[in-house]
């Protein structure tokens, strides 16, 4: 009957369009952008002026912090700062900047957030782990910067760029300790990655801000950026992340690979972030804390990666703690930062 045929026909064209919506939601979100220093954050932080629009406009959210962060930006980069990369599990190069410390009693690996760079991320942070006796990697995560790729994971593939840099870091530097610190999406990275089964190097994990998984996180953005019910377009996004990028956004949870991590785990969360939900550190914590030694830091009023900025002097303090019983002493505390 030809109705049969039009209610087809219509069915097709429902499922086309929703399938288009995901592919567009996964597109703004997941897709690298080529051009997203125009008006944003510079695609290459090391090879952006630093008194460049870009460079203003992406720390105008830190003020009254820019100068500051304009100024570490450029002690990092006056350094002599040395090239790695490594291959990924599935075969793209991943680079990353490393700044040395002489006689360096660890190395910190900072995995940076999504659609963020190092030096946005960790500035202030480089110069402290400096100052307590660390060399600094600085990677950029898949799909961003310098490294190849052209999707972003969300943490479920990155987890295992994250294990690479360990691993890269063990061969370069044997026996030299390395502390993991994420932001954000590189929070999540280094928390998924804690349930893989680290190198016997890797010591410790700082998280700041993550979240519990991927499809949690595109939940929780569709809901609050644009005021869309998961269904149906979380499923088509999550189809369209299946066709483009191969992985399923609920296939790791950050939560239990949590529970399979036994390493001294520090989670960190500002009360006020308005992207990644507190209650999502409150639940990785809850999580975490029956396996390994986990402790959870709250700043009150500070928005998304913003906990540092809002009180430096605890975040320091706690974190100076932290790597100091990973390390099995005190981490001394140098006056010299060149």
């Amino acid at each position: 009957m030809d109705w049969v045929y039009v209610i087809a026909a219509a069915a097709a064209a429902l499922a086309l369009i929703l399938l288009a919506a995901g592919t567009y939601m996964y597109f703004v979100y997941g897709f690298r952008s080529q051009n997203y220093g125009k008006g944003k954050r510079p695609a290459n932080a090391w090879d952006e002026d630093e008194d460049s629009p870009e460079n203003v406009m992406m720390i105008e959210s830190c003020l009254p912090y820019r100068d500051e962060l304009l100024e570490a930006r450029k002690w990092i980069k006056s350094h002599d700062l040395k090239d790695y990369s490594v291959t990924s599990y599935d075969g793209l190069t991943l680079r990353a900047k490393m700044l040395p410390k002489e006689g360096a009693r660890g190395i910190v690996i900072l995995m940076h957030g999504y659609r963020s760079n190092p030096l946005h991320d960790f500035s202030l942070a480089v110069k402290e782990y400096y100052r307590m006796g660390f060399s600094c990697l600085m990677p950029y995560q898949r799909a961003h910067g310098d490294s190849e790729g052209k999707y972003i994971c969300f943490g479920v593939k990155e987890r295992r760029d994250v294990v690479s840099w360990c691993e890269k870091m063990d061969k370069e530097f044997p026996s030299v300790p390395v502390i993991l610190d994420g932001m954000s999406m590189g929070a999540t990275s280094v928390m998924m990655a804690a349930g893989l089964g680290l190198p016997a190097n890797v010591r410790g994990v700082v998280a700041d801000c993550g979240f519990t998984s991927a499809r949690e996180i595109l939940e929780s953005v569709m809901k609050s950026k644009f005021n869309m019910a998961p269904f149906p377009f979380l499923y088509t996004t999550a189809l369209a992340v299946r066709i483009f990028a191969r992985f399923g956004i609920g296939s790791v949870s950050t939560e239990e690979e949590l529970k399979k991590n036994t390493l001294p785990l520090l989670i960190v969360h500002g009360e006020d972030d308005r992207f990644v939900p507190y209650s999502m550190s409150e639940r990785n914590f809850a999580a975490a804390k029956d396996f390994c030694d986990a402790k959870f830091l709250s700043f009150p009023g500070a928005g998304h990666g913003m906990s540092f900025l809002s009180d430096r002097e605890r975040y320091t303090e706690e974190v100076e703690k932290f790597v100091g019983r990973c390390l099995g002493a005190e981490v001394r505390n140098e006056e010299d930062n060149n």
